[in-house]
């Protein structure tokens, strides 16, 4: 890879820049492995990794369908798969690939920050599909939710008609659930949110019944991955996955939870599974069976991911984390633009980029984001 980086400059950039990128790349591939490798590790201390090894044939033809990508093509991502799910399946990508060279070629605009922002949320994609907001800060300023200056927030936050508990998190720069508070009172409102100099303060949703009875101790999300093709522009739903707290944990895996994915028909998987890639049958708080039950309202979820998507013109690969509320209606939590996970579907033994990965290998090598 670093040499065909050297050999290659298709945007005319000067050698200097060409090198600095060079070892950017080498920076986050080598990050990449260390980071995966310390999972694996983990996964096999829980003693759930890889009892069963591919046949040597199977590895020389997942070795050969990935040398494209122009470097070591390692096999614990396809054999950690195929344990958990007992399918085989060569398009199965390795997350170092993903993170180091897939998901920074598909998403590598600067303008992606914008929509990771989640101030902007309600005033660009309008009422009624995310979480209504109280206020914003942002830089340090509070903005009521037009995004008009406060004056004065301590008199905002009293004449303000509160339904408690509301939600505070930052608006920037938080994953897997992190400093997000769930307040019970205006006092609390004004001592937390000296903590953070960007944040919105927002509703909490009421969730569905069908949510709650799987996990009633908290928000219950689904995790929808979209894909624009870079070859006609057409956006796809990839794959989404039902996201689960467990123990009191949030929904989000690395914090504790659990995750089942979910079949394109709406029905759940028969196991979920945790980040040490323990599965499970049904959920260990409540008992409620994954097998023989399906999403309600799924059709609706693809179509609000879809259309959430559209306006999102600066990405290729977009994951949006949804809930489907008490008037059964999905609304939007998040948008996810980088660090996404490709482990949900592959889990279940299904490819990430499904029928679209050797359009996404194709690009990721044309328009790898270390050429530019």
């Amino acid at each position: 890879m670093w040499l065909r980086l050297l050999k290659q400059n298709p945007y005319k950039r000067s050698w200097k820049h060409r090198l600095l990128q060079i070892i950017k790349y080498t920076y986050c591939s080598v990050t990449a492995t260390l980071l995966f490798k310390k999972k694996y590790r983990s996964q096999i201390a829980h003693g759930n990794m890889a009892s069963v090894k591919l046949l040597k044939p199977q590895i020389r033809d997942y070795k050969a369908f990935w040398k494209m990508m122009n470097k070591p093509v390692e096999t614990r991502t396809v054999e950690l798969c195929y344990n958990l799910s007992g399918h085989f399946d060569l398009r199965i990508m390795p997350e170092d690939i993903f993170r180091a060279d897939v998901e920074p070629s598909l998403n590598c605009r600067n303008d992606l920050h914008f929509f990771a922002n989640k101030n902007i949320y309600g005033k660009w994609f309008g009422t009624g599909i995310f979480p209504l907001d109280y206020f914003h800060k942002v830089g340090g300023v509070y903005y009521d939710r037009s995004l008009k200056v406060i004056e004065n927030i301590n008199s905002y936050i009293e004449s303000t008609e509160f339904i408690f508990p509301v939600v505070l998190k930052p608006s920037t720069g938080s994953s897997g659930g992190k400093d997000i508070y769930f307040l019970q009172s205006r006092a609390e409102i004004a001592r937390t949110m000296v903590m953070f100099d960007n944040l919105v303060v927002q509703e909490e949703l009421t969730q569905h019944s069908f949510l709650s009875a799987i996990n009633p101790a908290g928000i219950n999300s689904v995790r929808v991955c979209i894909y624009r093709s870079v070859s006609d522009h057409s956006y796809h739903v990839l794959n989404a996955s039902l996201r689960m707290g467990k123990d009191g944990s949030l929904d989000n895996e690395t914090a504790g939870g659990i995750v089942c994915n979910i079949n394109d028909n709406g029905s759940l998987n028969h196991y979920a599974v945790d980040r040490y890639g323990i599965t499970y049958s049904h959920h260990p708080n409540t008992g409620f069976v994954f097998q023989g039950n399906s999403l309600p309202y799924y059709e609706n979820l693809s179509h609000t991911a879809l259309e959430i998507a559209r306006q999102i013109p600066v990405a290729n690969l977009i994951s949006l984390d949804l809930c489907l509320d008490i008037r059964e209606v999905w609304r939007c939590l998040e948008v996810n633009l980088n660090l996404q996970t490709i482990r949900f579907a592959q889990y279940a033994g299904k490819p990430f980029f499904r029928e679209f990965t050797e359009e996404v290998m194709q690009y990721t090598k044309k328009h790898h984001w270390a050429l530019h």
